[in-house]
């Protein structure tokens, strides 16, 4: 028996899965897409009156803490789609509906680490980059922030689904569990995240709309590979 399923198979199932449920996804991916826009916007407004102040930074985490908070709902409706399941639009406030603590104390954990790794990478980058040329790297924060997020994503990939699907009641066992799951599979997954990198610069060549098609496709993707992995662990036991 096979113990992993390939990019391939993962995207091909996917598909037809979207497929089936296409109306439905693009729904709430645009009912999130634009409750980020809103959240961000607000963010710069803030950023615009309190430059530089702990009031900004504050509410930028409460920010990120809420778009999260949305992304998850869209999180559990692709994970019901790989399992055969309707999604439903009202998904999008999954966790105002059912208050898993949990998976909100994931959230802030994911969120509070991402913005110190952030800043760690953007303070010694900095410090390097101006030791070395006398001058300040512009987009040095850019890069910070892509780099923390990877690796907080990396770190606590399955966590989130072992908490929606009732796995595992703890986020501190979540995780536990899901670095034992993600262990000699994280090249695997940053390569599913580079496989559709083609595919999202397509979605954007219509003004932006095949991203909508392409988004729930990848969400769909990443639900499989985690249910894969969970059936990886099961051949090994």
């Amino acid at each position: 028996m096979r113990e992993r399923m390939s990019f391939k198979e993962i995207r091909a199932f996917s598909k037809e899965k979207l497929k089936e449920n296409l109306k439905v996804l693009v729904i709430i991916e645009f009912i999130v897409v634009v409750i980020c826009v809103g959240l961000l916007t607000w963010q710069e407004g803030i950023d615009l009156m309190f430059p530089s102040s702990i009031l900004s930074l504050v509410m930028q985490i409460v920010i990120y803490g809420l778009l999260a908070v949305f992304f998850t709902g869209n999180v559990v409706a692709c994970l019901g789609v790989s399992k055969g399941q309707e999604p439903k639009v009202d998904q999008v406030f999954y966790l105002f509906r059912n208050k898993t603590k949990q998976v909100l104390w994931l959230i802030v954990r994911k969120n509070i680490i991402t913005f110190l790794i952030m800043f760690i990478i953007d303070f010694f980058g900095g410090v390097v980059y101006y030791s070395a040329t006398n001058e300040d790297f512009p987009y040095m924060m850019t890069i910070a922030s892509v780099l923390a997020t990877v690796i907080v994503e990396l770190r606590y990939f399955p966590a989130l689904y072992l908490l929606l699907e009732g796995e595992e009641q703890v986020c501190r066992k979540a995780i536990w569990r899901g670095n034992d799951l993600m262990r000699g599979n994280y090249m695997r997954l940053m390569g599913l995240w580079i496989s559709f990198v083609p595919w999202m610069l397509l979605g954007l060549i219509p003004c932006g709309l095949g991203v909508f098609v392409v988004a729930p496709w990848f969400q769909i993707s990443l639900a499989v590979f985690y249910t894969d992995l969970k059936r990886k662990e099961i051949i090994k036991d």
